[in-house]
Protein backbone atom coordinates (compact mmCIF):
# COMPACT_ATOMS: atom_id res chain seq x y z
CA UNK A 1 0.00 0.00 0.00
CA UNK A 2 2.88 2.19 0.79
CA UNK A 3 4.31 1.59 -2.65
CA UNK A 4 1.44 2.42 -4.53
CA UNK A 5 1.15 5.95 -2.54
CA UNK A 6 4.51 6.24 -3.62
CA UNK A 7 3.90 5.61 -7.34
CA UNK A 8 1.15 8.26 -7.18
CA UNK A 9 3.16 10.43 -5.67
CA UNK A 10 5.76 9.74 -8.52
CA UNK A 11 3.29 10.96 -10.86
CA UNK A 12 2.42 14.22 -9.35
CA UNK A 13 5.65 15.51 -8.75
CA UNK A 14 6.75 14.41 -12.34
CA UNK A 15 3.74 16.43 -13.91
CA UNK A 16 4.84 19.50 -11.24
CA UNK A 17 8.38 19.16 -12.73
CA UNK A 18 6.95 19.32 -16.25
CA UNK A 19 5.26 22.46 -15.77
CA UNK A 20 7.70 24.57 -14.05
CA UNK A 21 10.27 23.33 -17.07
CA UNK A 22 7.45 23.81 -19.90
CA UNK A 23 6.87 27.51 -18.22
CA UNK A 24 10.88 28.05 -18.47
CA UNK A 25 10.99 27.09 -21.65
CA UNK A 26 8.73 29.30 -23.01
CA UNK A 27 9.84 31.79 -20.89
CA UNK A 28 13.26 32.13 -22.72
CA UNK A 29 11.76 30.82 -26.08
CA UNK A 30 12.54 27.48 -26.27
CA UNK A 31 9.18 25.82 -27.75
CA UNK A 32 10.75 23.48 -29.94
CA UNK A 33 13.09 22.81 -26.75
CA UNK A 34 9.87 21.72 -24.86
CA UNK A 35 8.37 18.96 -27.05
CA UNK A 36 12.09 17.22 -26.42
CA UNK A 37 11.67 17.67 -22.50
CA UNK A 38 7.81 16.11 -22.62
CA UNK A 39 9.27 13.08 -24.55
CA UNK A 40 12.15 12.82 -21.63
CA UNK A 41 9.11 12.96 -19.15
CA UNK A 42 7.21 10.39 -20.44
CA UNK A 43 10.33 7.88 -20.54
CA UNK A 44 10.12 8.33 -16.73
CA UNK A 45 6.45 7.95 -16.41
CA UNK A 46 6.24 4.69 -18.17
CA UNK A 47 9.97 3.02 -17.45
CA UNK A 48 10.23 3.68 -13.91
CA UNK A 49 6.66 2.65 -12.25
CA UNK A 50 7.07 -0.58 -14.86
CA UNK A 51 10.47 -1.40 -12.65
CA UNK A 52 8.88 -0.31 -10.12
CA UNK A 53 5.85 -2.62 -10.15
CA UNK A 54 8.13 -5.43 -11.12
CA UNK A 55 9.85 -6.35 -8.04
CA UNK A 56 6.49 -4.80 -5.95
CA UNK A 57 5.44 -8.01 -4.42
CA UNK A 58 8.12 -10.69 -4.79
CA UNK A 59 11.88 -10.40 -3.20
CA UNK A 60 15.09 -10.48 -5.97
CA UNK A 61 15.95 -13.90 -6.40
CA UNK A 62 19.44 -13.97 -5.04
CA UNK A 63 21.29 -13.66 -8.29
CA UNK A 64 19.03 -11.12 -9.68
CA UNK A 65 20.80 -8.05 -7.94
CA UNK A 66 24.84 -8.75 -9.68
CA UNK A 67 22.81 -8.95 -12.96
CA UNK A 68 21.16 -5.77 -12.09
CA UNK A 69 24.51 -4.51 -11.32
CA UNK A 70 26.44 -5.19 -13.97
CA UNK A 71 23.51 -3.86 -16.21
CA UNK A 72 23.97 -0.10 -14.41
CA UNK A 73 27.73 -0.70 -14.78
CA UNK A 74 27.57 -1.16 -18.25
CA UNK A 75 25.48 1.31 -18.75
CA UNK A 76 27.39 4.08 -17.00
CA UNK A 77 30.26 3.34 -19.07
CA UNK A 78 28.59 3.45 -22.50
CA UNK A 79 27.50 6.88 -21.33
CA UNK A 80 30.44 8.16 -19.88
CA UNK A 81 32.07 6.78 -23.43
CA UNK A 82 29.88 8.92 -25.39
CA UNK A 83 30.90 12.12 -23.09
CA UNK A 84 34.24 11.45 -24.25
CA UNK A 85 33.12 11.30 -27.97
CA UNK A 86 31.15 14.81 -27.52
CA UNK A 87 33.71 16.36 -25.17
CA UNK A 88 34.57 19.57 -27.26
CA UNK A 89 30.80 20.70 -26.80
CA UNK A 90 30.85 20.28 -22.91
CA UNK A 91 32.90 21.33 -19.89
CA UNK A 92 35.89 19.35 -20.75
CA UNK A 93 36.37 21.87 -23.72
CA UNK A 94 38.86 24.60 -22.71
CA UNK A 95 37.24 27.03 -25.05
CA UNK A 96 33.64 27.86 -24.76
CA UNK A 97 33.07 30.17 -26.53
CA UNK A 98 33.79 27.37 -29.76
CA UNK A 99 31.33 24.85 -28.16
CA UNK A 100 28.26 25.83 -29.80
CA UNK A 101 29.79 25.81 -33.28
CA UNK A 102 31.33 22.28 -32.62
CA UNK A 103 27.79 21.28 -31.30
CA UNK A 104 25.84 22.53 -34.45
CA UNK A 105 28.45 21.36 -36.74
CA UNK A 106 28.25 17.59 -34.93
CA UNK A 107 24.04 17.27 -34.34
CA UNK A 108 23.89 13.99 -34.86
CA UNK A 109 26.98 12.54 -32.27
CA UNK A 110 25.63 15.13 -29.75
CA UNK A 111 21.85 13.70 -29.87
CA UNK A 112 22.50 10.00 -30.09
CA UNK A 113 25.42 10.70 -27.43
CA UNK A 114 23.00 11.87 -24.78
CA UNK A 115 20.31 9.59 -26.13
CA UNK A 116 22.19 7.03 -24.11
CA UNK A 117 22.22 8.84 -20.58
CA UNK A 118 18.39 8.08 -19.95
CA UNK A 119 19.00 4.28 -19.74
CA UNK A 120 22.21 5.01 -17.23
CA UNK A 121 19.95 6.93 -15.16
CA UNK A 122 17.13 4.65 -15.05
CA UNK A 123 19.36 2.01 -13.99
CA UNK A 124 20.73 3.84 -10.99
CA UNK A 125 17.29 3.72 -9.80
CA UNK A 126 16.71 -0.47 -10.78
CA UNK A 127 19.69 -0.80 -8.86
CA UNK A 128 18.90 1.13 -5.65
CA UNK A 129 15.36 -0.81 -5.87
CA UNK A 130 16.96 -4.17 -6.17
CA UNK A 131 19.87 -3.39 -3.72
CA UNK A 132 17.08 -2.24 -0.45
CA UNK A 133 14.88 -5.24 -0.93
CA UNK A 134 18.43 -7.34 -0.42
CA UNK A 135 18.55 -6.23 2.77
CA UNK A 136 15.23 -5.64 3.33
CA UNK A 137 13.32 -8.35 5.68
CA UNK A 138 11.71 -11.06 3.92
CA UNK A 139 11.62 -8.76 0.95
CA UNK A 140 9.50 -6.29 2.75
CA UNK A 141 9.81 -2.23 2.21
CA UNK A 142 9.93 -0.49 5.04
CA UNK A 143 9.07 3.23 5.24
CA UNK A 144 12.67 4.62 6.02
CA UNK A 145 13.39 2.78 2.59
CA UNK A 146 10.77 4.12 0.55
CA UNK A 147 11.72 7.85 2.01
CA UNK A 148 15.33 7.36 0.25
CA UNK A 149 13.76 5.54 -2.91
CA UNK A 150 11.64 8.32 -3.30
CA UNK A 151 14.31 11.05 -3.64
CA UNK A 152 16.57 8.80 -6.14
CA UNK A 153 12.93 8.75 -7.98
CA UNK A 154 12.51 12.31 -8.17
CA UNK A 155 16.53 12.89 -9.46
CA UNK A 156 15.37 10.75 -12.41
CA UNK A 157 12.61 12.70 -13.21
CA UNK A 158 14.57 15.92 -13.29
CA UNK A 159 18.01 13.51 -14.62
CA UNK A 160 15.65 12.77 -17.76
CA UNK A 161 14.46 16.69 -18.08
CA UNK A 162 18.20 17.85 -17.56
CA UNK A 163 19.06 14.99 -20.42
CA UNK A 164 16.83 16.07 -22.95
CA UNK A 165 17.44 19.87 -22.57
CA UNK A 166 21.21 18.93 -23.20
CA UNK A 167 19.90 17.01 -26.57
CA UNK A 168 17.99 20.21 -27.35
CA UNK A 169 21.14 21.89 -27.58
CA UNK A 170 21.60 20.15 -31.54
CA UNK A 171 18.08 21.60 -31.94
CA UNK A 172 18.33 23.60 -35.45
CA UNK A 173 16.00 26.35 -33.88
CA UNK A 174 19.01 26.67 -31.22
CA UNK A 175 21.34 29.30 -32.25
CA UNK A 176 25.12 28.56 -31.50
CA UNK A 177 25.47 32.08 -29.24
CA UNK A 178 22.55 30.75 -26.90
CA UNK A 179 23.59 27.09 -26.70
CA UNK A 180 25.28 27.83 -23.46
CA UNK A 181 22.37 29.30 -21.84
CA UNK A 182 20.09 26.05 -22.79
CA UNK A 183 23.16 23.81 -21.71
CA UNK A 184 22.97 25.96 -18.79
CA UNK A 185 19.46 24.91 -17.61
CA UNK A 186 21.07 21.43 -18.20
CA UNK A 187 23.54 21.92 -15.51
CA UNK A 188 21.14 22.95 -12.61
CA UNK A 189 18.28 20.39 -13.52
CA UNK A 190 21.38 17.31 -14.05
CA UNK A 191 24.08 17.22 -11.88
CA UNK A 192 22.97 19.94 -9.74
CA UNK A 193 18.85 19.18 -8.43
CA UNK A 194 18.89 15.38 -10.18
CA UNK A 195 22.52 14.85 -8.40
CA UNK A 196 21.86 16.15 -4.70
CA UNK A 197 18.91 14.16 -4.88
CA UNK A 198 20.75 11.13 -5.75
CA UNK A 199 23.41 11.66 -3.62
CA UNK A 200 20.87 12.11 -0.55
CA UNK A 201 18.83 9.43 -1.38
CA UNK A 202 22.29 6.94 -1.90
CA UNK A 203 23.55 8.32 1.82
CA UNK A 204 20.21 7.46 3.09
CA UNK A 205 20.15 4.05 1.43
CA UNK A 206 24.29 3.30 2.75
CA UNK A 207 22.81 4.33 6.01
CA UNK A 208 19.98 1.48 6.05
CA UNK A 209 22.60 -1.28 4.70
CA UNK A 210 25.18 -0.25 7.19
CA UNK A 211 22.36 -0.67 9.99
CA UNK A 212 20.99 -3.70 8.16
CA UNK A 213 24.66 -5.62 9.16
CA UNK A 214 24.19 -7.15 5.53
CA UNK A 215 26.53 -5.07 3.60
CA UNK A 216 30.23 -5.48 3.80
CA UNK A 217 32.41 -3.01 6.03
CA UNK A 218 34.40 -2.04 2.66
CA UNK A 219 30.96 -0.97 0.82
CA UNK A 220 30.06 0.76 3.38
CA UNK A 221 32.86 2.88 3.77
CA UNK A 222 33.17 3.16 -0.02
CA UNK A 223 29.41 3.94 -0.26
CA UNK A 224 29.38 6.49 1.96
CA UNK A 225 32.63 8.22 -0.51
CA UNK A 226 30.98 7.49 -3.49
CA UNK A 227 27.66 10.16 -2.45
CA UNK A 228 29.74 12.51 -0.22
CA UNK A 229 31.88 12.90 -3.22
CA UNK A 230 28.51 13.36 -5.68
CA UNK A 231 27.60 16.05 -3.48
CA UNK A 232 30.79 17.89 -4.70
CA UNK A 233 29.57 17.80 -8.01
CA UNK A 234 26.05 19.13 -6.83
CA UNK A 235 28.52 21.89 -5.33
CA UNK A 236 30.97 22.64 -8.86
CA UNK A 237 27.80 22.48 -10.94
CA UNK A 238 25.62 25.13 -8.56
CA UNK A 239 27.83 27.46 -8.69
CA UNK A 240 28.87 27.16 -12.48
CA UNK A 241 32.87 25.99 -11.73
CA UNK A 242 33.04 23.76 -14.86
CA UNK A 243 36.43 22.44 -13.97
CA UNK A 244 35.18 21.00 -10.39
CA UNK A 245 32.02 19.56 -12.30
CA UNK A 246 34.58 17.41 -14.66
CA UNK A 247 37.21 16.71 -11.96
CA UNK A 248 33.88 15.86 -9.29
CA UNK A 249 32.13 13.61 -12.48
CA UNK A 250 35.09 11.41 -13.50
CA UNK A 251 35.79 10.58 -9.76
CA UNK A 252 32.50 10.19 -8.48
CA UNK A 253 32.10 7.99 -11.78
CA UNK A 254 34.62 6.13 -11.27
CA UNK A 255 33.99 5.50 -7.59
CA UNK A 256 30.69 4.88 -8.39
CA UNK A 257 31.82 1.73 -10.76
CA UNK A 258 34.15 0.66 -7.95
CA UNK A 259 31.63 0.29 -5.72
CA UNK A 260 29.43 -1.72 -7.48
CA UNK A 261 31.68 -4.29 -8.22
CA UNK A 262 32.92 -4.13 -4.88
CA UNK A 263 29.02 -4.98 -3.81
CA UNK A 264 28.53 -7.63 -6.38
CA UNK A 265 31.92 -9.49 -5.13
CA UNK A 266 30.89 -9.58 -1.22
CA UNK A 267 27.79 -10.84 -3.00
CA UNK A 268 29.74 -13.48 -4.78
CA UNK A 269 31.79 -14.23 -1.42
CA UNK A 270 28.39 -15.21 0.18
Amino acid sequence: MREQYLIRLWYGTSAVVLMVVFYLAYAFAWQVAAVTMAAGLAAAFWIVPAIWRRTQYTHPAPNSLPVVIWVTIVLHIIACLTQLAIRDGTEMSAHPELRGAWIADHRGLWVAAWSTWPFASTSLLWFCRTWVRNFSVNGTMSQPGLVPLGLIALGVVCDLLGESVAACCALPSVQPDSIAHVYRLYQWLSPSVANGLYCFGGLWLNWLACRSGLSSPSANRLGWLVWTTGLGLTWAAMAGYELGVVAFGGVVMALFTLWLIIIDWNLRRR
